[in-house]
């Protein structure tokens, strides 16, 4: 059980200061740059926090990626349930009140309808997130411990499979750069055959991943791609006007700011031609920019080393992998404000591992 009330005993002084620290930060921060103060943030901190105390364990770290394991293993499946219905359930889809693009049926399996192919009637699988973009993460993550775990052939084509659903371009890329990274960084093969498997997977994909990309760039998906985009180079332009405090990312929508305009405006103009609705007035999405933004370059900076240099895996490689994996989807999803992604940026502050007494078990093995 998460929310385990037996955990409040391990809650310590240090753990309570850190929290007022960050908390308090971002308080005064908001106070001066935006009339706005985003409460939901320090809900987002509370509630990683809570849940960081189920491993404040002697075996912290097996025990971290055994309940990851498992999660993730089970979010795969639950895609391939959203799979079936995808092809033959679409006659039992329906509206919700959350947004006129959401589709679901009993309100746990959910959809969006602009995104996906023409034979699917352009539907996408969200999953448990609000995005495919988002959901695609958990998948990509599971893919790689399914590598990592050397899972059966078959878990691994249906890892990939659900990926390739969610006809996420940054899933499928991202999924391309978990294989590669598998073999060529954390297995570091030597053998040429041992990557053939990947290499079959690029060529095999090589089609939808090139329609993926030239729509998102130069058809119908234009906008989404030049907002995600756009965002570098307007988060770095806000941050160099306020490179301390940072500025409220919510001003990026319907905005009147010049400078922002003005960056929206050269970067269409350098890439793209046509129809700018949509992009001009979208809010910011790129959630690397958004962190930053909110916690300054100073402290947002320091924050995110602490994310890298997450404590909760035994093997560095893979956590340098799996990282990487939440680091690039933030730099195109709005992730950063949710209890999942400050999970990874106060373990290595709450929990502090004893190298002296170090009991893990690194040759750890689980079983399904």
């Amino acid at each position: 059980m998460l929310l385990n009330f037996k955990n409040l005993r391990k809650v310590l002084l240090h753990d309570l200061l850190a929290i007022i620290i960050i908390c308090s930060i971002l308080f005064i921060f908001y106070s001066f740059k935006s009339n706005e103060i985003p409460y939901f943030i320090f809900v987002a901190i509370v509630s990683s926090y809570i849940i960081l105390l189920n491993y404040r364990t002697a075996n912290f770290q097996n025990k971290f990626i055994s309940d990851i394991t498992l999660l993730l293993r089970f979010y795969m499946y639950w895609t391939l349930v959203h799979v079936v219905f995808l092809f033959i359930g679409q006659s039992l889809f329906q509206p919700t009140y959350v947004n006129s693009y959401y589709r679901q049926i009993g309100y746990v399996l959910w959809y969006i309808d602009s995104g996906g192919p023409s034979f699917l009637n352009n539907y996408r699988l969200c999953g448990l997130a609000w995005e495919p973009g988002i959901w695609q993460m958990y998948l990509n993550m599971n893919l790689l411990l399914m590598f990592y775990w050397k899972k059966r052939l078959v878990e691994i084509l249906l890892s990939i499979l659900a990926i390739i659903f969610t006809f996420s371009t940054t899933g499928i890329l991202l999924m391309l750069f978990v294989v590669l990274s598998y073999f060529l960084y954390i297995k570091s093969v030597k053998n040429v055959k041992a990557i053939i498997i990947p290499i079959l997977i690029l060529l095999s994909l090589s089609t939808l991943i090139i329609s993926n990309v030239t729509d998102k760039f130069q058809g119908s998906g234009a906008t989404s791609s030049m907002v995600r985009l756009g965002d570098f180079s307007l988060g770095l332009k806000m941050l160099e006007r306020s490179p301390i405090i940072g500025e409220d990312p919510k001003s990026t929508l319907n905005s009147s700011d010049q400078m922002i305009l003005k960056v929206r405006e050269q970067n269409w103009d350098d890439s793209l031609q046509g129809d700018k609705t949509g992009y001009l007035d979208a809010e910011m999405v790129n959630g690397f920019f958004i962190f930053l933004l909110d916690f300054g370059l100073i402290v947002g900076g320091y924050l995110l080393w602490k994310t890298y240099n997450f404590n909760l895996f035994t093997n560095n490689k893979l956590r340098n992998i799996f990282i990487t994996i939440i680091i690039l989807t933030l730099l195109s999803e709005p992730i950063s404000r949710t209890g999942f992604f400050f999970f990874f940026v106060l373990a290595s502050i709450i929990i502090v591992q004893k190298k002296k007494k170090n009991i893990l078990n690194n040759s750890l093995k689980i079983d399904y």
